[in-house]
Order: structure tokens, then C-alpha cells, then sequence
């Protein structure tokens, strides 16, 4: 037997199985008694699947003949010229009969062999003239080269352990360990619940390193559907964990889909090897699930000690200049160091962070809600000092919420009441998104429109689900967020009369619950503060009220609506807040007369003014009094 590429074993092992192969298919001698079959030579890899898989002397002697067979020619000339065919077939009769020790049992389905998709046993004819095949990942692991089997690939990834870890991913993963240590043969399934996807994954790499395991990762939306397909998959990957010493992660997330939560509880119910479950939340206990191990959110000093770290790679960089990052935003320690590695370091660094942390953390969030630029800034804003002092105040509440809350233990005390929850209410049109804008312009966050109409669900249940995911991916993100015209979700609890009742009630005290513990800023806006139930009212820490702006504020609106660079000729401003219309009307009449003087080739004046105006009040189905344009031309 030759040498072979990539032969990483013993190679003189295998020369003497090749001559004992060859000896089993000699012809007999005329005369001779028939001696009795003797085990084959044991290879090193062949001792390891049979400690691991506990496979019997004829079921290691069977794996071995049919790999000879495929490295070694002569061996398998003796085989074909013993069964008079033109090349090697290995049956179930000629296995039976030619190795030692066989038993009928190894060749079931349930059997070890085949319950591992070891071998192959073809269908074509009678089973004790069906031909055996040695399957290639088998014989590719039996020559110590290890590649993942070709029905796995694109499905299973292999999982770096971490660089760095926080202290409640080590004791989460020192708890899986001890959950897998006392679990004896069958470990249970472990379920590793809460925080973020990346930090739970990361979790589970660390415990399966502390076992001197790597850690092999499927989607959960990969798990195949199929019973049968599900159970080749099973197999396959629990062959592929002994084999290279691996345990498996799949993370269900907030297991929205419940036919890909079923087919993972289905496939952790069957699975015999080191298993994690990765969920935003435990999950309906399975059969073989131990008690959940809770992943606790990182705090400021542990973020910090992540930064520190991403940072240490030559980025010139301080303590101070991420201190910002860490009040605002929850990053992982892989993020961090995704984050760090695409900072700009041109500028300044803490500018440079910031703007890499909301553009790496918004993309969740971004398939959830309507991102909105914000344009706006204080010096656009035309309302009362009262209101503008209460938005102030909120924008101080939000730079300063992780020192309060965290540093200085005001969060430790309760879990309720932590964000800068507000309700802007006021006729419509009269700035409150505006004011929205400016808030985010003013703190540098993105501003996220929540759509009702998607996140409201008539199902039961998926309501709740949708803000959930909503909320969670903001307080990552930092984000505001934007109910607008929150009437419909917001609303008041009524008296329950039949089961619609009962739910929606439900969704609304979910709701105030969520809303309590959320550490961000939230916005709901309405045009009838009446509308919304009084429990919100009592517990957010700001409303705001946005009236119907007065002549004086009208006059000023109408100065500032129109850009410096517009060319005007005889704009009066106090002439157009004759009309009684708020800030948003204003604004869509300004914009259309700049059309009407652009198709003009003029500079914008009060006829274009006016014939704005009579447009925009023909939307509503109402006229404007000539006398009140009169003069407007």
C-alpha cells in the first residue's frame, strides 16, 4: 500500500489491514479447513469510533474492510476476483461471513452504523446480496482529514471562541459547564436565554471551550422541516460532534415563527450530543431542557473594559473619549471591536465613535420602524418658553441618564420609571414630530417612527411580540422612538364585555410595563391627550403640550418657514398669520407657493402666498374670505 496524500496516521497500521484485508478474500486452498475469521489490525482513528460511538469488534471490522477497499488496489482485486465480478462490492452475505464475530443486529436501521449514516446499504436487490459502501466522510475522518460532511455544509459554522468575555458571559458559560458535568452520558439541552444574539453566542463558545470543544452553530430557520429530512439532519450533525469534538448552538432569538420554534424544540427533544438553545427569552421547557441560564445585559464598567480592549489595537484613543459611547449605547464585546475596527481616525475620536455606534446599531431597528433624518434644530422650533424648556429638560434627562441611573444607583432601586417616557399632545400640525426632530438633532440619535398600523396585530399575542422587538433593539441602539398619533395603541382600557376586550386590555398593559422599563426615550403624540389611558399619563415623566400657535407665533413661523436663500419681493409675515392655520399647514403653503413663483420665473411673493393658501384650504373642503387676501396681491 502506498503512501497517500494527507495520511496523517500511522501508515504501517494501515499496511498491515491492507494485507489482512487482501487475506480475507484469498481463494482457499483445495483441501484445507475453513479457519475461523480473527479480528482485523486496529487503527488509531478506528480505537477512537469505537470507544466513542461503542461499536462492536465486527462493527469496527466492517468500517475497516470497506476503507481498505477504497485505499488499497490489491485488496480490492481480491474482493472483485472472489465475487467474479469486474470490481470490488463488499455485500451484507460476504461481511457475515467473512469477519469475526458478526451479528445480524449491526445492520439495522437503528443500529449504530446506520443510525449515523456510517454506511450505506443499497436497496436494489434482496438484503443479504445488497452491496455496503463506506460513507466518505467516514473514510475521509478514518485518514485524518477533517472536513465537514458535503450535506452539512453551507448550514453549520464553526464559532471562534472568544477574546474577551464579561463576567456574566463567564458565569453564564461556567454554568453550562457544570449543567453538561452533571448530566453524565446525555447531557440536557441547555438553554441560554436573554441579552443579545452575539453576546449569547459568544456565551456558548466559551463554555464549549472550557470542555476543549469548538462550537458549531446552525440557524434556526435552517432545521429542515420534514420529519425524515429533520432526523437525517440530527444524525448527521451528532456524528459530526464526536467526530470532531464539537458541540452544537442554535439560536431561536424571540421565536417569532412558531413553526421554526417547533422544529428546534422537536430536534433538542431527540438530540443526543452537547446542545445550547440561544433565546431573547426562555422559551416552553422540551423534554431534555435544564432550568434556563439567564445571560444578564453588560453594565458601564464592563462596557467600558470592552472598549478599552477594541481600542487597544493602535487606535489613538482615552478613557474619555469613549465615556460618551458607554452612556448611551449597549454593545457587545464583538461589536465593539467590529465597531472600533472601522473608526475614522481622522477627527476626533469620540465624534468618530459615536457616529460608528449609531450606524452599527441601527440596522435592526431600521427593518422594524421608519428611520427619519432630522433636520430641525431649537432655532426652528416656534412655541411657548414653557414647552421648550420641558423639551430642554428631557434632552438633559437623556445625556445624563446612565450617570444618574447607573453610576449613581438611582436604576438599582427600581426597575420602573427609568426612561424619559413623553407624551407631545396638541392640535395637529403644531410641531410636535417637528419637536421630535430637533430632540434627536440636538442629542445626535436616530429618531425611529414607529408605524401603529405594523406593530398592532389582530392575533393574539404577536402585538405584544412586535413591541417587544421594537423596544429591545432601541435600548441597544439608543435610539428615540416615535409612536405618532398613538391614540389607536395607546388608548384607554375599556370594560371587558367579550375576549377582543380582554386582549386589547392586555396589549395596553403590556404596554404601560414596557414603556416603565424602557432606559431610552419614547415619544407618543396625539391630538387628544382625553384618548389616552390615564395610566400613561401618571406614569411617563414628561407631557407636553403643543397649542395652537397665536398670531404672534404664526408671524414668527411665517418668518422663518422661508429659506434665506429664496428670493422674495414684499413678504408680510404678519399679513399671512391673519391665517388661523398651525405650523405644519404653514410650511406645505410656503413650499407650494415657491413652486407657483419657480413656474413663474419670480421671486416668491403674497399672490403666490395666496394661491397657496386657497389650494391648501380647498384640501379641506374650506374657502378663505376675500377680504382677508385683499391686500395679499
Amino acid at each position: 500500500m502506498t503512501a497517500l496524500p494527507g495520511l496523517t496516521e500511522d501508515t504501517r497500521a494501515y499496511k498491515a489491514a491492507a494485507v489482512a484485508v487482501r487475506a480475507l478474500f484469498a481463494p482457499a486452498e483445495e483441501g484445507a479447513t475453513a479457519a475461523a475469521p480473527e479480528p482485523l489490525p486496529r487503527l488509531p482513528r478506528l480505537d477512537a469510533l469505537v470507544r466513542n460511538f461503542r461499536l462492536s469488534s465486527f462493527e469496527a471490522d466492517l468500517l475497516l474492510t470497506l476503507a481498505i477497499l477504497e485505499l488499497d488496489r490489491e485488496a480490492a482485486a481480491a474482493c472483485a476476483q472472489r465475487n467474479g465480478q469486474s470490481h470490488a462490492q463488499l455485500t451484507v452475505a460476504s461481511a457475515l461471513g467473512l469477519l469475526a464475530a458478526p451479528h445480524w443486529s449491526a445492520l439495522t436501521p437503528g443500529a449504530t452504523l446506520l443510525a449515523y449514516r456510517m454506511i450505506e446499504i443499497s436497496s436494489e436487490t434482496a438484503l443479504r446480496w445488497s452491496r455496503l459502501r463506506l460513507d466518505p466522510r467516514m473514510l475521509h475522518h478514518l485518514l485524518g482529514v477533517e472536513c465537514l460532511d458535503e450535506r452539512l455544509q453551507g448550514l453549520l459554522e464553526c464559532v471562534a471562541p472568544p477574546e474577551f468575555t464579561s463576567d456574566s458571559q463567564r458565569g453564564a458559560a461556567d454554568k453550562i459547564v457544570r449543567t453538561w458535568t452533571r448530566g453524565g452520558l446525555q447531557p440536557p439541552v441547555v438553554v441560554l436565554a436573554g441579552c443579545d444574539a452575539p453576546s449569547r453566542r459568544t456565551t456558548a463558545a466559551a463554555a464549549a471551550r472550557a470542555i476543549g470543544f469548538e462550537l458549531l452553530a446552525v440557524g434556526a430557520e435552517d432545521v429542515p422541516a420534514a420529519a425524515a429530512e429533520r432526523d437525517t439532519f440530527v444524525r448527521l450533525v451528532e456524528r459530526e460532534l464526536v467526530l470532531g469534538g464539537a458541540a452544537l448552538f442554535i439560536d431561536i432569538g424571540d421565536q417569532d415563527d412558531v413553526g421554526v420554534a417547533a422544529r428546534v424544540t422537536a430536534v433538542a427533544d431527540r438530540f443526543a450530543g452537547p446542545l445550547i438553545l440561544g433565546s431573547a427569552r426562555p422559551p416552553r421547557p422540551g423534554r431534555r431542557t435544564a432550568p434556563p441560564v439567564e445571560l444578564a445585559p453588560t453594565n458601564a464598567e464592563e462596557q467600558r473594559r470592552f472598549w478599552r480592549r477594541a481600542l487597544s489595537n493602535g487606535t489613538p484613543a482615552n478613557e474619555e473619549d469613549f465615556t460618551r459611547v458607554v452612556e448611551h449605547f449597549e454593545v457587545s464585546a464583538e461589536a465593539a471591536c467590529a465597531i472600533a475596527c472601522g473608526v475614522d481616525t481622522e477627527g476626533p475620536i469620540a465624534d468618530a465613535l459615536w457616529r460608528a455606534c449609531r450606524h452599527h446599531l441601527r440596522a435592526p431597528l431600521d427593518d422594524l420602524t421608519q428611520r427619519i433624518e432630522a433636520s430641525a434644530t431649537w432655532n426652528d422650533l416656534v412655541l411657548p418658553e414653557p414647552t421648550l424648556t420641558m423639551l430642554r429638560t428631557m434632552a438633559m434627562h437623556v445625556r445624563h441618564r446612565r450617570r444618574v441611573l447607573d453610576d449613581w444607583g438611582f436604576g438599582a432601586r427600581t426597575a420602573r420609571g427609568l426612561g424619559a417616557s413623553a407624551i407631545f399632545w396638541g392640535p395637529s400640525g403644531t410641531g410636535k414630530t417637528y419637536a421630535a426632530e430637533a430632540l434627536a438633532r440636538d442629542l445626535d440619535l436616530d429618531l425611529h417612527v414607529v408605524d401603529v398600523s405594523q406593530v398592532v396585530s389582530k392575533y393574539i399575542g404577536e402585538t405584544e411580540k412586535n413591541l417587544r422587538r421594537v423596544f429591545d433593539a432601541a435600548e441597544r441602539a439608543g435610539a428615540i422612538l416615535l409612536f405618532d398619533e398613538a391614540d389607536a395603541l395607546f388608548g384607554k382600557r375599556s370594560e371587558v364585555k367579550d375576549s377582543h376586550d380582554r386582549y386589547s386590555n392586555i396589549e395596553v398593559s403590556y404596554l404601560l410595563q414596557r414603556m416603565e422599563a424602557y432606559r431610552g426615550l419614547a415619544i407618543l403624540t396625539t391630538n387628544m391627550k382625553d384618548a389616552i389611558d390615564s395610566a400613561f399619563l401618571r406614569r411617563v415623566r414628561f407631557v407636553v403640550r403643543f397649542p395652537f400657535p397665536d398670531p404672534e407665533q404664526r408671524g414668527e413661523i411665517w418668518r422663518r418657514i422661508v429659506p434665506s436663500g429664496t428670493p422674495t419681493s414684499g413678504l408680510d409675515p404678519m399679513k399671512l398669520a391673519r391665517l388661523q392655520i398651525p405650523g405644519g399647514t404653514i410650511r406645505n403653503i410656503a413650499l407650494n407657493a415657491a413652486f407657483l413663483a419657480a413656474a413663474d420665473g419670480i421671486p416668491l411673493g403674497m399672490s403666490h402666498m395666496a394661491r397657496a393658501a386657497v389650494a391648501e384650504m380647498a384640501k379641506h373642503d374650506k374657502t378663505l374670505d376675500d377680504a382677508l387676501l385683499a391686500d395679499w396681491h
